[in-house]
């Protein structure tokens, strides 16, 4: 075999691993708020409302563009398809590392830097997560081909800098660290050969340009955006130094972001110490773009936290691919068995950080446990035909990302189109209310009850997002009434009333009455509505005041609507639907009498089928404790452990 088929053959291997590496965290990995927020903004039904949704995070656009984009091309608004487009930038870079190690030294130092990120856990923790990170990573990488591209004398080398580096400051505002660590080196560059007519063309394309592409955005965008971040800064307790912050990221690139600050703190002060002794000993050229990109990126970063609160390792992200390239450089600059065992060192630590983070990431709650009860419940009894109104902002991306289906159809509650467009449709209203925020909604759910009742009341009231779930049932436009003539006690009678024969399990039963009161009644009456099985048991039911007992003059005729919910689980057969009066208050009984001394009258029979449709998806249960030798105890380094944003 040849050196360069070995090569090849490596590589894909490398790239292989790598995939086998992150495609059960795709699947198996937690849901982040954050994620959740990257969905919702990316998946805005307009420009405007994109906009406003942009406005409550602290980033940039291009990643939403994108997101969006992949989501309206190729239905890609699933969890798992929106966090393909992560994996794919994490396996992406790495040929593009391999590159950049060809043209800094040789195809030894590509291979090497493959490796090393191949199993890097930092970046596998943030691959299967919707966020900027991954792509952050892949681009710092592209950036750093092109630049050398461009050095080498590239016909488009520069142009292709320039946007690649407007890209990555588009994507994630730190950014801006690489692209001023490029442009160091290049004043370096200039510095040492005096080539300073070049140097300003370069330092156009790498720095000027992205920055006066980035300006436009900064000015419409940061005063509108610092709100959200100045509210997120004051919640932060602990503002590290920079030495605290670059121990922070160099614990996170060599061990993980998922073990125990102690541990992870020994094993990286291993692997640095193990570096520089490689670096004082072996003496391995180093690229003075790698020195000066990675050293500046990491400093640069480090300079923020003076004045910001710069507390977690996830920011850089940016500085990844150049530090694992400069410990590249070191590891290829080695001989013999000096090579080999520096390598075993990195690769080894990593494979133990990859191992606890896969741990605590299949041992972390996929997502809070009662708003899981919630969209499984919505999941199992949404049907098809249904609407979705929901009055969370939240619950709307979340639903959209665990179950696209539903997620696809609901609408929020305060969109008076969508809830006319519900209505017009005759089928079953299902609308989400978070219990904290009540008084923003109640318009909305009492401009539903007025024309429409109501058959399922179901809250979810143990997590901090507590919500209740209503089914509103609206009559058709044309219903079709049969006599009914039952005479009551206190002068109330029941004339007509019209009720399906046919019925599904889990979904509701409309029935509607007609009455009047031949006198002013002198106590409030409650009418029931039930549904008995052949042995005369109840299987579903409706209770409520009875309207006409308040409402018109004495002998006016007044209609009201029942909706049973019939259980999803329930038989197929024939049921009886009965109804009748009673005292409000009085419990159920004593029930009123009709003039013949029947306390019920039955209304006809209907026939129950099973439901012909399947929920949208079976979404994860309940985790299991995360294990006793997971430890998230960082003392002195800061916010390594997940959850990961």
């Amino acid at each position: 075999m040849t050196a360069a088929r070995r090569d090849v053959a490596v590589a894909v291997a490398l790239i292989l691993l790598a995939a086998a590496l992150r495609a059960p965290l795709l699947l198996n990995t937690f849901v982040d708020h954050d994620e959740i927020n990257t969905v919702w903004i990316s998946l805005a039904p307009t420009l405007d409302e994109a906009r406003w949704r942009m406005f409550l995070e602290g980033s940039p656009p291009l990643l939403y563009v994108v997101l969006g984009a992949w989501a309206r091309l190729f239905q890609g608004d699933s969890m798992v398809m929106q966090r393909l487009v992560a994996v794919w930038a994490s396996l992406l870079a790495l040929p593009l590392v391999y590159v950049l190690g060809r043209r800094l030294g040789s195809s030894a130092l590509g291979l090497i830097a493959m490796a090393l990120l191949a199993v890097n856990p930092f970046l596998l923790g943030f691959s299967p997560l919707v966020r900027q990170y991954a792509p952050v990573v892949c681009l710092s990488a592209l950036s750093l081909v092109a630049l050398t591209g461009a050095l080498r004398g590239d016909r488009w080398g520069w142009p292709l800098v320039a946007l690649v580096n407007i890209a990555l400051v588009y994507t994630h505002y730190y950014g801006v660290w690489l692209v001023a660590a490029e442009g160091l080196y290049l004043l370096l560059a200039a510095l040492r050969s005096h080539q300073w007519r070049e140097f300003v063309g370069q330092g156009l394309a790498a720095c000027v340009v992205p920055a006066l592409a980035l300006a436009p955005w900064l000015l419409y965008a940061l005063p509108r955006q610092s709100a959200t971040v100045a509210n997120i800064w004051d919640k932060i307790e602990r503002w590290p130094n920079p030495l605290q912050v670059l121990a922070n990221a160099w614990v996170a690139f060599t061990v993980g972001i998922a073990v125990d600050g102690r541990i992870g703190a020994f094993l990286a002060g291993v692997v640095a110490v193990a570096l520089l002794v490689a670096l004082v000993v072996g003496r391995p050229p180093l690229p003075l773009l790698l020195v000066v990109v990675a050293l500046g990126t990491l400093a640069f970063g480090a300079l923020v936290a003076l004045r910001a609160p710069y507390y977690s390792s996830r920011y850089f992200a940016v500085a990844l691919v150049p530090a694992l390239m400069l410990a590249a450089a070191i590891v290829a600059g080695q001989r013999g068995a000096a090579r080999w065992g520096l390598l075993a060192l990195l690769v080894g630590v990593a494979l133990y950080g990859d191992a606890r983070l896969a741990q605590a990431m299949r041992n972390y709650p996929f997502v809070d446990q009662e708003r899981l009860r919630l969209y499984s419940f919505l999941a199992e009894r949404v049907a098809p035909g249904d609407s979705l109104l929901l009055t969370a902002p939240w619950h709307h991306s979340e639903l959209h990302a665990l179950v696209p289906d539903l997620g696809r159809r609901a609408r929020l509650a305060s969109d008076e189109a969508a809830v006319s467009a519900a209505q017009a449709t005759g089928r079953p209203i299902w609308f989400v209310g978070m219990l904290d925020e009540r008084p923003q909604w109640a318009a909305a759910f009492d401009a539903l009850a007025e024309r429409a009742p109501r058959d399922v009341e179901q809250s979810f009231a143990d997590s901090a997002t507590r919500a209740v779930v209503y089914r509103f049932v609206p009559p058709p436009t044309a219903p079709t009434w049969q006599p009914l003539p039952a005479v009551f006690q206190d002068g109330l009678t029941l004339t007509a009333v019209t009720a399906p024969t046919e019925a599904r399990a889990g979904e509701p039963l409309l029935v509607g009455l007609r009455g009047r009161a031949e006198a002013a009644p002198t106590r409030d009456t409650t009418l029931f509505v039930q549904a008995l099985d052949a042995g005369g048991r109840l299987v579903a039911g409706s209770d409520a005041p009875l309207p006409p007992t308040r409402a018109g003059p004495p002998g006016s005729e007044q209609t009201t609507w029942r909706a049973l919910s019939l259980p999803p689980g329930l038989a197929p057969g024939r049921y009886s639907l009965v109804t009748g009066l009673y005292p409000t208050g009085s419990g159920g009984t004593p029930r009123l009498l009709t003039r013949d001394g029947r306390d019920a009258v039955t209304l006809g029979e209907v026939e129950v089928s099973a439901v012909d449709w399947t929920p949208s998806v079976s979404l994860p249960g309940s985790p299991p404790s995360p294990p006793s030798g997971l430890h998230w105890d960082h003392d002195w380094t800061f916010d390594n452990r997940l959850p990961v944003r």
